[in-house]
């Protein structure tokens, strides 16, 4: 069959209708995960690239050939090939052929997204220059839904790597144009889903942080959290971009709180509850807002305690939520009042029961150690049994200095 086609290409190369035909075809084939290896493995690529150069003004069937190549870019090995065999340079010609030709460039940013998956990838994209068009396909469609979502889409997909990050961010007009996306596409799921995802990779830095901050995001995530508290992928990113611009400094930890983005995160965490995934990047968000002074009480007047006792019981086999579930624990009982709310929640006796059941979990135990430190309390809050458990986490946890830290400290008051 695809030597058929393959026929049919090259016997009426320069006949649009027929190739226009074929493309939509294929496309459709590509579909399938098992065909779109096929299409490759059977040497389809050189047709396609020569229907891309023939037609270069044929906008349907770039339109065509553009979704073909989307779809078998999403097979990690096809990926390798097609830019093994200089596919990059002929995608960005069609990009500046097609400038104005919104189905095609849809596409086309989507098959650039699928190809920047892949690690080595990101780096090659980068060499190719594709930043500058992208960001005039932005400003040029900034009404079109998909061309925003797979450009914000592909923005999140570079900014993995450090490098690109840093470039993306050093170039202001991205934060502009994701921005613009949030604001241009409320109702839109898909572009909020792929815009926050920018958002979360490119504020890993502190330079980036600072630009956000200036460029008053914060109300919009908000917003969008609001708008979209069913989507568990929004809150999730949204969540991870809070936790990261919260990292900043202080004032950006008091800012997240002034706006009500606590709130946005206890609604996140209510909502989607049974979802690990965002209640890791929840949680982790927590802890770093924690860390403020002014933040401590807050959290605990707002009913956290609650939630992180259920979030602590419900998910005491998930290590990376118990880690910063009882990290946020930890920050907050550096305040004497929370020390007092801490004990009467029964948080101990949970603390003793998680130390025995994650005893070679070293930061499980330091956050647990910690917690128990802070609560600074020790003559009257100590048993045996808790003493007894952290005596075992010492002996199995002999190359952390934090553990040991903590629980000699906490052992030494009781004593």
């Amino acid at each position: 069959f695809i030597d058929l086609i393959k026929q049919t290409i090259d016997i009426h190369l320069n006949n649009n209708k027929v190739q226009q035909s074929v493309c939509a075809l294929l496309r459709s084939i590509a579909m399938n995960s098992e065909n779109e290896i096929d299409i490759v493995k059977f040497g389809l690529l050189n047709q396609i690239k020569l229907l891309f150069k023939t037609h270069f003004n044929d906008n349907l069937l770039q339109e065509r050939l553009a979704g073909l190549l989307m779809n078998i870019s999403v097979n990690s090995e096809n990926r390798k090939i097609i830019v093994e065999q200089d596919f990059l340079p002929i995608v960005k010609k069609s990009m500046e052929d097609c400038l104005e030709i919104n189905n095609v460039q849809e596409r086309l940013i989507g098959a650039l997204r699928n190809i920047a998956i892949d690690t080595k990838n990101k780096s090659i994209v980068m060499q190719n220059k594709f930043l500058e068009i992208i960001k005039k396909l932005m400003k040029l469609h900034s009404s079109h839904e998909m061309i925003q979502a797979n450009s914000c889409s592909l923005l999140m997909t570079l900014a993995v790597n450090k490098e690109n990050e840093l470039e993306i961010s050093n170039d202001n007009d991205f934060l502009d144009l994701i921005k613009n996306s949030m604001e241009n596409h409320q109702s839109s799921f898909i572009v909020q889903q792929k815009a926050l995802g920018a958002l979360m990779n490119i504020a890993a830095n502190t330079i980036s942080r600072t630009k956000i901050i200036k460029l008053d995001i914060l109300p919009i995530i908000k917003k969008v959290m609001q708008n979209h508290f069913k989507d568990a992928i929004v809150q999730e990113r949204a969540c991870t971009a809070i936790w990261n611009l919260a990292i900043l400094d202080d004032k950006s930890k008091q800012l997240i709180v002034q706006i009500g983005l606590l709130d946005s995160i206890k609604i996140a965490i209510k909502n989607h509850i049974s979802n690990p995934t965002v209640l890791e990047e929840a949680c982790g968000a927590l802890r770093i807002l924690a860390a403020l002074t002014e933040n401590e009480l807050i959290i605990v007047k707002q009913g956290y305690l609650y939630l992180l006792k259920q979030i602590i019981l419900n998910y005491s086999n998930n290590s990376t939520i118990l880690q910063r579930a009882c990290g946020t624990i930890m920050n907050l009982v550096v305040n004497s009042e929370n020390q007092k709310i801490i004990v009467k929640f029964g948080f101990l006796k949970i603390f003793k029961e998680l130390i025995l059941k994650n005893i070679e979990n070293t930061e499980v135990q330091e956050r647990l150690c910690g917690s128990i430190r802070n609560s600074n309390n020790q003559r009257k809050i100590l048993n045996i049994e808790l003493l007894l458990a952290l005596t075992s986490t010492i002996q199995n946890n002999l190359n952390s200095k934090n553990v040991k830290q903590h629980t000699t400290y906490t052992v030494s008051k009781y004593n």
